[in-house]
Parts: structure tokens; sequence; C-alpha cells
């Protein structure tokens, strides 16, 4: 490397460690509760076994666990406890080092694509340019500023390394190169895996680099491995989710496969676009304002959306050989979204998910720009190039800071959230909170009317919005008033017969603590009916209908004093739920403090 190469280098750094630093003084967010900060399990101590063991049992993030991505919570709990700062600054060194990675795959992908030894300065100069605007681009902020989406940059570090691996198993020979293909697929390849599920797709981006980049019969014996490989791992993914899981998973989502099909043609354009031309006021934590697709012309950009992908994979096809990293780009983005773009009843967009694939576009790009490259003289191009790229990395770093900004504050964050998507109802959801949270509303001032607000705008833009009722009430109790019947009467409705998003699961939990508040807003009549129509409900998975008799049986035993029901409650919930052992234990308990208060 020399000084120059260095002196970008070092000059990149230091800007990432810029433009990203106000966001690091920013507050947990969102999904970093439920796997962080309420997540007791992974409060550890010390290092021992048992308490690395303990960690991992708490709960689940994914089918898998992602036990790598649970470790290095508690690593980061055990030496730093719950900063935030401390989480978000491990995320920033794990994006540098991925960083260091994409440009050190880069090399050995857009090297040998063009073997004139004259135009291989070019290749390394778009190589260091496509990392460097990746680096700091701004559709990667949330990955970094949210301390949970580690799990996103440890699955995109082993899946980096495993095709770095394979890559090198491919270009050497011997008994000895065999030891590559050993670290890629059963070592790193796992790795990735444990740390998040959507590590899945990195066998098909490493076939798309197969088919569009290398040549010569041990690729093409591997790429048709890869191909079996892939498959066979979609397999083991279905069998181990099991029969009906889908239609499961479905019934919790209130969106439909079809619905869900159709509108992620144009959320892939959303994203692209993204990647392109970044534009400030598109982004957002919160997309859940994105309209449905409900048939191809309902919007009829869905049925431009599908056409515009199929033209893109032909032209891919079409000018593999001519433009090799245009057509590895575009197929290394859509392979990069296959796990959560497409069938599996996901949210419907994130932005997050673009993590690795935004390197698929980047590269897209880049082969245009070796297409402009071959056509025109170099005396030409050279200065419009240089332009071009200074151009994108100030505009690209800018909007990066701004966004940055933008997480640095827990009440900027949830109001400017809610000032770019109006009709996202977790971003009013986290307006009226950020309020609450801050202090506000407490003694009936001015706030109130906003927090009332928010709250029922985020119920009112989802029919299956249960949460937001729950802090209505938290507020009224909070300024001694009685709570609004409606509000009320709609929570209990919701709880019985609208479906449960995966943050539905602490739900009960928040309404106990309610319903136990030394204030006892609630009536027991209103604490019981609200608890039991969670319980009884249909749309409800067990687990959760089990959270609510077992807070039910609090409230039983903690304000009414009444053992025997809480008993009952509980073991009623332990029918729902036999495998949770807090439960059990809990149980247990109770029934030891009944016999020993009848022995007495």
């Amino acid at each position: 490397m020399d000084r120059y190469s260095k002196a970008f280098t070092l000059m990149v750094g230091l800007l990432a460690l810029a433009v990203y630093w106000p966001g690091m003084q920013g507050p947990f967010l969102f999904d970093d509760y439920p796997s962080i900060v309420n997540n007791i399990a992974i409060h550890i101590h010390d290092i021992g076994s048992a308490s690395l063991l303990g960690a991992l049992e708490g709960p689940k993030a994914g089918p898998l666990g992602r036990p790598i991505s649970v470790l290095s919570f508690a690593f980061s709990h055990y030496f730093h406890g719950l900063d935030p700062f401390a989480f978000k600054a491990t995320n920033l060194l794990l994006h540098l080092f991925n960083g260091a990675l994409v440009f050190l795959l880069l090399i050995r992908l857009c090297g040998p694509w063009d073997a004139s030894p004259r135009h291989q300065p070019f290749a390394t100069l778009l190589t260091a340019a496509i990392t460097a605007l990746w680096l700091l681009h701004p559709i990667n902020v949330v990955p970094i500023i949210m301390p949970v989406q580690r799990m996103t940059l440890l699955a995109a570090s082993f899946g980096l390394l495993t095709i770095i691996a394979h890559l090198h198993w491919l270009r050497s020979s011997g008994a000895r190169s065999y030891a590559w293909l050993i670290a890629a697929w059963l070592v790193c390849w796992p790795l990735a895996m444990l740390s998040k599920e959507t590590a899945l797709t990195i066998p098909f981006i490493a076939l798309v680099i197969g088919l569009t980049t290398s040549r010569g019969r041990k690729t093409s014996i591997t790429t048709a491995a890869l191909l079996v490989a892939s498959l066979a791992a979609v397999l083991a993914a279905a069998l181990m989710l099991g029969t009906g899981w889908l239609e499961r998973a479905y019934e919790a989502r209130t969106f439909t496969l079809e619905q869900r099909m159709l509108t992620e043609a144009r959320v892939l354009w959303y994203y692209a676009a993204q990647i392109v031309f970044p534009r400030f006021d598109r982004f957002g934590l919160f997309l859940d304002d994105f309209p449905l697709s409900n048939g191809l012309l309902d919007p009829t950009t869905t049925l431009l959306s599908i056409i515009g992908w199929v033209a893109a994979i032909t032209v891919a096809i079409v000018l593999r050989k001519r433009i090799p990293l245009f057509s590895l780009g575009v197929g290394w983005f859509l392979a990069g979204h296959l796990l959560e773009s497409t069938i599996v009843p996901l949210e419907i967009a994130f932005e997050h998910r673009n993590y690795l694939p935004s390197v698929g576009l980047l590269l897209a790009a880049a082969g245009l720009l070796d297409m402009l490259r071959k056509a025109v003289p170099p005396s030409s191009f050279r200065p419009v190039a240089m332009l071009l790229f200074a151009g994108l990395f100030l505009y690209c770093s800018a909007v990066t800071f701004m966004r940055s900004m933008h997480f640095s504050d827990g009440l900027r964050f949830a109001f400017m959230e809610v000032q770019y998507h109006p009709k996202s109802p977790r971003a009013n959801l986290a307006a009226g909170t950020a309020l609450m949270d801050a202090g506000y509303g407490a003694g009936g001032d001015f706030a109130s009317q906003a927090i009332v607000y928010h709250l029922l705008e985020a119920a009112k833009l989802d029919p299956s919005h249960k949460i937001a009722y729950v802090y209505l009430l938290v507020l009224s109790c909070g300024t001694q008033k009685q709570p609004d019947m409606e509000w009320i009467a709609e929570l209990e409705s919701r709880l019985r017969y609208t479906p449960y998003s995966p943050q539905d699961k602490g739900l009960a939990s928040r309404l106990g603590k309610l319903a136990i508040n030394p204030s006892q807003c609630l009536d027991h009549g209103t604490v019981h009916r609200l608890f039991l129509a969670g319980a009884d409900s249909e749309r409800a998975p067990a687990e959760v209908r089990a959270s609510f008799l077992e807070h039910l049986g609090d409230y039983s035993l903690l304000v009414e004093g009444n053992l025997a029901q809480s008993r009952a409650l509980l073991q009623r919930a332990l029918t729902l739920a036999p495998g949770n052992a807090q439960l059990r234990h809990k149980l247990n308990g109770l029934n030891g403090y009944g016999r020993n208060t009848e022995a007495s």
C-alpha cells in the first residue's frame, strides 16, 4: 500500500467516524429493547460458561436463536453495561471491518475482469471508490446506529469471509486449496447463519459471482454444487419450520402472501433508487407506511415494477460477457433480497435489509461506468469520473451525517420520523411515547394533546394496533383522569379479534404494569376483561395467550389477594405454554406457598 492509498484509507475512516458520531450519542430504539435492554438474559456480570450459556436462554430472535449475535451483546453488557454508545461503537468498528472485507472481495472480482495491465490501476481505484461510497452510504446508517442490527453486521462479516475464502479456493490448486473450501462453507458460513438467518442468501450471491465472473471446469462444477447446496439449504430451512408455518405466520400480518409479493417488486425499486441516488426525506426507520399492492394495477406501478425487474434481469443476462460487473451487481442485489423480500412474512420494508445487497447495485453502477470508460478517450473520461465520484462521495457523506443527527436524540428522532412518514403507525406511536418518556403529559400539560393525537393516529392507521391504547390508559392514569371508556372498549375488541404481530409479545407485560400500578386507575372488572380478551383470542399465539393469563394471575395475587384464582390462572397458562420454565417455577412457588398457608 503506497502513501496515497494509506492517506485515502485514513481519510475515509476518519470521515466515517465523523459522520456517524452524532448518532452514536443517541439512545436505544425500537427492537433494541426486546433484544438488549429488556433481555435480562444477556445482562451478565461475569464471563463464565454458566453466564454465557444463560445468555442464550433469552427470547429467540430467529429460528436458529442467533447465538453469535446474542453472545456479542452479552460481552458488550459485561464490559460496558447498558451504554448505548459502547454498543454503537462496536457496530461502527464492525462496519469498518466489513468495509475492508468488501475491498478485498471486490479487488478479486474487479481485477480479473479486465486482464490488461494498463487497466489494473483503474480497477483498483474503482474498488476503492465503491468501498468508500458503501462505507459512507446513508442506507447503512440503521445497521450502525441501532445496536440490535449487529446481527446484520456479523452475518455480513462472516458472509463476506465465506465468499472471499470460496474465491480463494477457486483460484488456487493442490490439496491444500481445499482448506479454503472447508473454511468457507464449514466454518464461516455456519457462523454467518448463527449470527442471522439472512446469511442463507450467501450461497446464492456466490452462485451469481460464479455465473458472471469466473470461467473454467472447476468453476462450472462449483457453480452446480452451489446451486444444489443453496436449494438444499432452503429445503432444510422449510423442513425445520415445519408444515403450515407460512399460513400461520401470515395470520399475524395485515397483508396476504399475494399482496406481499406484489408489493416487494415496488419496494425493491424504492431500495434501488435510495442506493443509486439517496434522498434524505425518503429514508426512515419506520417504513410501515409503504402502500400495499392489491393487484397488478392497484397501483399501476406494481405492473411497471415487475416489468422493470424482468427487463433488468434480461439485460443482465444478455450483457453478462460484455459488462460482467453490471450483471454481477444486479444478480448480487436480487440474490441478497431472496429471503427478506420474497415469500417470508416479514415486515414489508426495512432499510437495513440492503446492507450487503447495496454492494451489488454499486457494482452494477461501476459496470456502467466502465462501459463509458471504454467508449470515450481517457483524457475526457478521467475528469468526469473523478468529479462524479467526488460529488457522490460528498453527497452521501452529507446525507449520512444528517441521518446520524436524526438518531442523536430520542425526541428529534421520533418527530423527524413522523414528519417524513406521517402515515406510519410506528412513527406516530414513537412520537407519542417519546413525549411521554421525556416527562411531557404527566401533569396534563399542553403536550398531552399532541400525545393523544399521535397515539390515536397510530391506532387509526393500523386497525390491529393495540399498544397505543395501552399508552393512552397509562397517560390517563398518570394524570389522575378517568380513562376514556371508548379506548377501553376498543382495546378489548382488538385484543380479542385482531391479529398479533411480533411486537405484541410484550403487550401483556405492559398492561400488567399498568394494572398493578399503585394508582389502580382501572377497576377489577376492566382489568379482568382486558386480560381475558387477550387470553381467549383465537388470533394470538399460544405463548402470548399464556402471558396474558400469567399477568392476570399476578394481578389476582398482588392486588386482589386471591391465591386460588392466581394458581388457577397460572395452571391454565402452563397448559398453553408447557415449555415455559419460568411459568412452571412461579406456579410451583405458589403451590408451595399455598400448602404452607394451609398448614399454618
